[in-house]
């Protein structure tokens, strides 16, 4: 197993003395206190190797924004390090990086640890050592006790998506795709609400495979329905493209619903340019081609200029990192301004609010932890991601 860490050593730029004064981890607090500031050590695992590398985007782009924060003096003079353990997508491979992360690295909370399946294999581990995690997944069920979501439900996406349809595209005839996993069932559950509260049915549910490599037979049931959107939010760029070629090789050319899973080169690339103008995709995360985008892209393309800015899963990535660097703000002035322990950052989360330029809507309780209530509809116009529909509140 490739067990190869990345190691991002962030100091304050504030004097010379502040870098020799980066020092290594300790259990209790996640760091050392140095004469020019201490350490907070973060911790994340990610496929860094193997055939799902691609997705190891989103870690990149979590790491840019610690980078950025670093540029701009830190926090109180305090060094982050962020470690990165190379798990290959594999949650049999997850367990034993996470505890080398926590056992021997000792970091103080996990920022932006990728996936729904390899995160689920650790959840239990990392709420008994009590380390808090910021989860780079959309499964709701991950929430618990000492993890928290920033992404937003799939049953709040699929049930945007519906009024979306409903109240922008003037339609009521519209049909759901969907897999038969916690994301596919959630975006069904939702979207179905969201029709029934106006006294309307999908015009059809068609069921896919994710594992699949045709999608003829969908395809011809979608166009059996006669929708004029086709709701699909759980699928990924892969698995969408896929199906819409299908569908279009039939003449079945509907509008889609979908969500930044899918808002990707490599959905555009499959599609060839059919979709501009017919995908709309409902994201809690901002467009690459707003304002605050162009800092996010400007961002990445200065410490990472291969990763791709318009991927929502790099967005998502990117995204994480500044939630975690909110939350840690806040952890160090709830230490007093020193290095804060695993128990202040989880603290502070326990009561935390966020509401800023990259994510809206998220409200952290002691008893809630799910991802951001608010999202936005982007349609794809010229082959580029833009806002359509402002940020507004999920359906509940």
């Amino acid at each position: 197993m490739s067990t190869r860490s990345l190691r991002i050593t962030l100091c304050a730029a504030l004097v010379a003395t502040t870098l020799a004064a980066c020092g290594g981890g300790t259990a209790d607090g996640g760091g050392d206190q140095g004469s020019g500031g201490g350490t907070i050590k973060l911790g994340a695992f990610s496929p860094l190797s193997g055939p799902a590398v691609s997705s190891s985007s989103g870690v990149k782009a979590t790491e840019a924004a610690i980078r950025k924060l670093n540029d701009a003096g830190g926090i109180n003079g305090h060094k982050l390090e962020f470690i990165v353990k190379d798990d290959q997508y594999d949650p049999a491979k997850t367990p034993g990086v996470t505890r080398e992360l926590v056992e021997s690295d000792n970091v103080a909370m996990m920022c932006g640890p990728q996936g729904s399946v390899p995160f689920g294999a650790v959840k239990d581990y990392l709420a008994a050592r009590k380390v808090p995690s910021i989860v780079n997944a959309g499964a709701p069920t991950l929430a618990g006790e000492y993890s928290y979501l920033v992404s937003s439900p799939f049953d709040g996406l699929g049930g945007l998506l519906a009024d979306y349809a409903m109240d922008e595209l003037g339609t009521k005839n519209i049909a759901i795709a969907y897999s038969e996993d916690i994301l596919g069932t959630s975006a069904l559950e939702g979207a179905k609400k969201a029709l029934s509260e106006v006294g309307a049915q999908p015009a059809g549910e068609v069921k896919f495979d994710v594992s699949a490599t045709d999608f003829s037979a969908q395809a011809i049931q979608l166009k059996g329905t006669n929708a004029d959107f086709v709701i699909m939010p759980g699928a990924q760029a892969n698995v969408a493209g896929q199906l819409i070629n299908a569908a279009e090789k039939i003449g079945y050319q509907p509008k889609w619903g979908l969500s930044y899973a899918s808002q990707n080169q490599t959905l555009l690339d499959l599609t060839g340019g059919a979709l501009d103008g017919r995908a709309f995709f409902a994201t809690p995360y901002i467009s690459p081609e707003s304002a605050v985008g162009q800092d996010y892209v400007a961002t990445l393309n200065k410490y990472f200029p291969e990763v791709e800015t318009s991927s929502g899963a790099t967005i998502a990535g990117y995204t994480i990192g500044e939630v975690c660097l909110t939350v840690l703000q806040a952890a160090v002035d709830e230490a007093g301004g020193d290095v804060p322990s695993s128990e202040d950052i989880q603290k502070v989360m326990n009561n935390m609010s966020i509401d800023n330029d990259y994510i809206k809507g998220i409200n952290w309780t002691t008893d809630g932890h799910e991802g951001a209530r608010s999202a936005q509809i982007l349609a794809l116009v010229d082959g580029k991601f833009e806002t359509d529909q402002d940020y507004s509140p999920l359906p509940e």
